[in-house]
């Protein structure tokens, strides 16, 4: 199991670290081979790994719970409540057989690897969407694009239009029953309910705007960070 070390500031490589505010956040980790010997503070105890408890089945143990461990925080009212490390070290922890705990490891780690692959990928495929939606698009002050498909090389400048011209503002109470969407900065629009965290501030449709199919609806705060969207549906 774990043995503290939270009284010093030095951490060494393959100690488990979490901070004492954010632990039920999801902040801790294992100190990699690159910070061994790195300083920390005490709100950031370290433990080391005793016996043949594995270091890779417990982290991914305690990312595949840590939502829903109960662990008293303490504190005043003038303090930030932390979790101290006597709670931290009072959690029962789920303890197979080094073979099995080993097993269940490398097979998590292995779909991290696969997952942390596909992820490159699509980082790649976004750079290259990025470049091309650029040539795709006239520049500031220009007319035609830098690339244009081979039917449409010989066809006319691109005209601009005022974009009151283009869309209708519309002001509409939504209605009760519709699903009710958020305005991402990455995604576009979202089914709230699709989301993994729970939102209090309209609990029906009648509290938004109504959106047609096709719409498209933006955060007037964060348009400027490209959170706009077309509605897939009536929404609100």
């Amino acid at each position: 199991m774990l043995t503290g070390g939270a009284n010093y500031s030095l951490r060494q490589a393959g100690q488990f670290i979490f901070s004492k505010i954010d632990l039920l956040n999801g902040a801790f980790g294992i100190v990699p081979d690159a910070l061994d010997g790195f300083s920390s503070s005490s709100d950031v105890p370290a433990f080391s790994f005793s016996g043949k408890f594995s270091p890779s089945f417990f982290l991914r143990w305690l990312k595949a719970n840590y939502e829903r461990l109960e662990i008293e925080r303490t504190g005043t009212s003038s303090t930030l409540k932390r979790v101290s490390p006597e709670r931290f070290l009072a959690l029962e922890v789920p303890t197979p057989s080094p073979a099995e705990q080993q097993k269940i490891a490398d097979c998590l780690i292995s779909l991290e690897e696969v997952i942390a692959a596909q992820g490159r990928k699509v980082e790649v495929l976004k750079a290259y969407k990025k470049g091309l939606m650029q040539q795709l698009f006239p520049r500031e002050g220009e007319t035609v694009p830098c690339l244009r498909f081979p039917e449409f090389c010989n066809a006319p400048e691109w005209a601009e239009r005022n974009a009151g011209s283009l869309f209708v503002n519309r002001i509409v109470k939504g209605k009760d029953g519709f699903p009710i969407y958020s305005v991402t900065m990455h995604d576009g629009m979202v089914r709230r309910d699709s989301f993994d965290r729970n939102f209090y501030d309209i609990d029906d449709s009648s509290g938004n705007k109504l959106v047609r199919k096709d719409d498209i609806a933006y955060n007037m705060m964060r348009m400027w960070q490209g959170a706009l969207g077309v509605a897939e549906q009536d929404c609100s």
